[in-house]
């Protein structure tokens, strides 16, 4: 479910701060890139926005990384290696840049 407002999404995020250990801990459980593996483009798209509600407040560019990470790992789904791969190709070859996958917060 995306939240109708912004004012829903900072409700939704500040509920998740509240029991964030518990999130943390099932989502460490179940791996993003298997929640993705089947899902419909319309269920990987909430899987990331769902990471960005639950996750995006953390300070830090390592942890805010992490969620960049992980939404593309729901949106990818199975080819989030071979995304990463592009990503990192560049000009002077297959190692230009670096995709990096951050810090759980």
């Amino acid at each position: 479910m995306i939240p109708a407002s912004w004012e829903e999404a900072s409700r939704v995020a500040k509920e998740g701060l509240l029991d964030m250990e518990a999130r943390r801990t099932r989502l460490a459980e179940r791996e993003v890139a298997e929640m993705a593996g089947d899902k419909s483009l319309e269920g990987r798209v909430q899987e990331a926005l769902r990471l960005a509600v639950e996750f995006g407040g953390y300070d830090g560019s390592h942890h805010k990384q992490w969620v960049i990470d992980q939404m593309v790992r729901a949106l990818t789904g199975d080819q989030y290696e071979e995304w990463v791969e592009r990503f990192n190709d560049g000009d002077e070859g297959p190692d230009t840049y670096l995709w990096e996958e951050g810090i759980a917060p």
